[in-house]
């Protein structure tokens, strides 16, 4: 969809910790049932301009789910806004370097900010240290690629950044109480 002219994030149902990814909706709810029923109608049509509709139905379920979600939002109860930003950033800097980068001081030093401000925003914000959300992700990283790849665990800790197989197992069993052996073993088994 190269039409769209914004980022996902822009919808506060896609913020990865500042949010729920939750919005519960009536079953019969006849303005979003008309819009994917607009939606549908115009995917199997083949009239001109039918993909730039489609982009422009889609934002418009997309601002109605938005504007529902955060209805019964308090603004007042939010941190302050621009550790909000500051946080985006952060989130955006693990998305793109977990697998290098463990230390909290490398984000704050991308961010211009010592780490105990860093830390001081994302216990304001999200209730959890900068330690927990860097190893969060790159725990979800690792359970990930357990379960759905078939390369080593050798392999998936040099690919997330350990060069200590041992290291790696150890730091995933204190995450999740298991090692990676036995994670896959049991994944696989259910």
């Amino acid at each position: 969809m190269h039409y769209l002219a914004h980022k996902l994030r822009t919808f506060p149902f896609y913020y990865s910790y500042q949010n729920p990814p939750l919005l519960d909706l009536p079953q019969n709810d006849p303005e979003v049932n008309n819009k994917f029923q607009n939606l549908y109608r115009e995917y199997i049509d083949s009239k001109p301009l039918r993909e730039l509709k489609i982009v422009n139905i889609i934002n418009d379920i997309y601002i109605t789910l938005a504007r529902r979600y955060t209805a019964d939002v308090d603004i007042a109860s939010y941190s302050h806004p621009n550790y909000l930003k500051i946080l985006e950033q952060f989130e955006q800097h693990i998305e793109k370097y977990y697998d290098k980068q463990k230390l909290p001081k490398y984000y704050a030093d991308k961010l211009n900010i010592t780490t105990k401000h860093l830390n001081r925003i994302a216990k304001e914000t999200v209730n959890k240290t900068t330690n927990q959300l860097i190893s969060e992700r790159v725990i979800l990283e690792a359970k990930r690629l357990i379960v759905h790849s078939n390369s080593s665990l050798f392999s998936i800790a040099e690919t997330l950044g350990f060069t200590d197989y041992a290291y790696f197992s150890r730091y995933f069993k204190t995450k999740t109480a298991m090692t990676p052996f036995e994670f896959r073993k049991r994944y696989i088994k259910e």
